[in-house]
């Protein structure tokens, strides 16, 4: 487990969950009867000479208590999302907005860039999981 604001490297991108809130609306949407809204700020930082990377949400897992948490589509047009794509040296935050439960303790954020690098943490017991206490 690592702590809120704590990056994660995966080769020449750092990760970073800042931030992770409950809401009961977002905009102008209400959550669904006895749901919430999670907002999950995560920034992504690129440190490559050469190329640039294709942020995808679908590469970050988020769970609450332990059921993973489904994107809602319609809040997150509601926040701004900068571009998917980030150009070497730069770095983006992205706000997700999920819904899920509305009386969970614990979310827990993982980035999955994939490949080697998840198959090697595996190996060597790392957990690279963020966890927000709501």
């Amino acid at each position: 487990m690592i702590a809120p604001g704590t990056s994660v490297h995966f080769d020449d991108w750092f990760f970073t969950a800042r931030n992770a809130r409950r809401v009961g609306r977002i905009g102008n949407l209400d959550a669904p009867p006895g749901k919430a809204f999670y907002i999950v700020d995560v920034n992504v930082r690129s440190e490559a000479k050469r190329v640039s990377f294709t942020f995808r949400p679908e590469s970050v897992r988020i769970t609450l208590d332990g059921h993973q948490l489904n994107p809602a589509e319609a809040a997150q047009r509601e926040l701004p999302l900068p571009s998917a794509e980030i150009e070497h040296g730069e770095q983006a935050t992205y706000s997700l907005a999920l819904v899920g439960p509305a009386k969970g303790r614990e979310l827990r954020v993982k980035f999955e860039a994939g490949g080697i690098g998840e198959w090697l943490d595996a190996i060597l017991g790392e957990n690279k999981e963020v966890l927000f206490r709501l």
